[in-house]
């Protein structure tokens, strides 16, 4: 995915458009990003407060606390993704969308179904009443939802499926 990126910014047929990466700030391939780009790049970094994040910042923590926090943490999430977050990242991304001066979104993504943050990105696009639909670029297959998240996930990509422009898929599993 980081070479999709890289070598997209690279070859951008348009050198006067200013470019802009979001990106999780604890994504690892991001330092690659930045010295390989080529070209002039605003990237702007968001902290995500859930799994990852929290386990990662505790690392001197015995092995056996570094679990359960981790295990907590991703428990939290669970619970919180669709009652809390889900209305919090559109709400959010929306008041940026349409602040922004950005004209064209693309969202990257590994897997299909995309993250939350990342399809949240997609419907807050639409929201903030840009002209032109998004668009989402998926690299490979992540896990179907449980069942008790089936209903949810599949009316959130109703709406991405409704307000992308394209959906790309960028490997062979994804076609």
């Amino acid at each position: 995915m980081d070479t999709f990126i890289i070598n997209l910014f690279n070859t951008w047929p348009n050198s006067t458009d200013v470019l802009t990466l979001m990106c999780n700030n604890s994504h690892p391939g991001l330092t690659s990003i930045e010295n390989l780009v080529l070209r002039k790049l605003c990237i702007v970094r968001y902290r995500r407060i859930f799994t990852s994040t929290i386990s990662q910042n505790l690392t001197k923590l015995p092995a056996w606390l570094d679990y359960n926090i981790h295990f907590i943490s991703r428990f939290a999430f669970r619970v919180l993704q669709y009652p809390v977050l889900l209305p919090w990242y559109i709400t959010i991304l929306t008041i940026l969308f349409a602040r922004s001066d950005f004209d064209r979104l693309m969202v990257i993504n590994g897997g299909c179904p995309a993250s939350l943050l990342c399809r949240c990105a997609l419907i807050a696009w639409y929201l903030s009443g840009k002209k032109t639909r998004a668009i989402l670029n998926v690299h490979s297959l992540a896990v179907r939802p449980n069942i008790l998240n089936r209903y949810i996930e599949n009316s959130i990509d109703k709406y991405v499926v409704k307000w992308s422009k394209y959906i790309v898929g960028v490997s062979e599993v994804t076609q």
